[in-house]
């Protein structure tokens, strides 16, 4: 018998002897100067209700336009963490400097939080980032998003008042129309064959009127479709379209002088002012004219921006060798 306690002693001394509770938990024996001791083994897992998650949307905005951008700090299941969270936004220009950092942003409820703010006069893409922070500790998440100024969103609208000024002139030719309807109507039988005749030149001149509004209506339409599914990168097409839908835009040319323009610095905008002008060297400014410009970088025909009695024009100059540019300016 004391053969038995002495084999167990060595071994209980020389090991860690793993044993388990009534719930299948191991409990780890060890010994030691002071005797033996007993630790149980207890595995815990991280919940995903602990996870924290950052999502940040955008959107298209035209210059001035109240900018909103929203985002959330959740855990894995899309819920707000228990102990709170709070959040920041950085932002950058379409070149890449730095639009604003570290921005608190409005918590709408627990988790959700939205940035207000003007949209800048500066046309393209920018990059946004959302930073949630958990309270009281370092523990942080990020996510990534865009908002954007694209150059067709200011021609959208100009289209929207054209189209408003030829209902308006429709509404009047039917108007006109009606009236000689009704003298039409007070003439004796006598002139039976030319009231029939101007009956019939009614009708070509009402198909005529609906064929032409209902042209211009697809058209807007098909524009409108293709602005609300698109990003920045459709400018070539759109602007290309809109442009073509102006009316005037056509054999409507005015002559211009460049008031300045920055010399061209590899990696630096490049920026340009001109100024509209008649035969006569009158000022013609917004509405009722406006200006393109094309250059020889990677960039669409676009329409340049109207300030006061001038119009502006801005790009990255991003690539080596000369660069030119074309300028054209037209009534509205």
């Amino acid at each position: 018998m004391k053969l038995w306690f002495v084999l167990i002693g060595l071994l209980l001394v020389s090991a860690c002897i793993p044993f388990t509770d009534e719930s299948g938990s191991n409990i780890l024996v060890r010994s030691g100067v002071e005797g033996f001791s007993a630790e149980r083994q207890l595995a815990v897992e991280a919940s995903p209700q602990t996870l924290l998650k950052a999502m940040v949307k955008g959107s298209i905005y035209e210059t001035g336009e109240q900018v909103s951008v929203f985002g959330t700090c959740l855990n894995a299941t899309d819920e707000p963490l228990t102990i709170g969270t709070f959040a920041t936004m950085n932002s950058w220009y379409p070149n890449g400097t730095i639009f604003f950092t570290n921005v608190s942003m409005f918590e709408l409820q627990s988790g959700y939080y939205v940035y207000t703010g003007v949209m800048s006069a500066v046309q393209g893409t920018y990059l946004t980032e959302l930073i949630c922070h958990v309270n009281g500790t370092g523990e942080t998440a990020k996510a990534w998003g865009e908002w954007q100024n694209p150059a067709w969103v200011a021609l959208i609208g100009t289209i929207n008042g054209s189209m408003s000024n030829i209902s308006y002139q429709l509404s009047n030719i039917s108007s006109q129309v009606s009236n000689v309807s009704i003298q039409l109507a007070n003439f004796t039988l006598h002139v039976d064959n030319q009231f029939n005749q101007t009956w019939a030149y009614q009708n070509q001149t009402n198909l005529l009127i609906n064929a032409t509004y209902n042209n211009l209506s697809q058209q807007i339409t098909v524009v409108g479709q293709i602005a609300n599914a698109s990003v920045d990168r459709n400018d070539s097409y759109l602007a290309g379209l809109i442009l073509s839908l102006l009316p005037g835009a056509s054999n409507s040319s005015l002559n211009y002088t460049v008031d300045s323009e920055d010399a061209p610095i590899f990696m630096k905008t490049w920026s340009i002012q001109v100024t509209a002008r008649n035969s006569a060297g009158k000022v013609i400014q917004y509405p009722d004219s406006y200006c393109t410009i094309s250059t020889n970088l990677p960039s669409p025909v676009v329409q340049m921006t109207s300030q006061g009695n001038h119009f502006v024009y801005s790009i990255l100059i991003n690539r080596l060798g000369d660069f030119t540019y074309t300028v054209a300016c037209y009534w509205s």
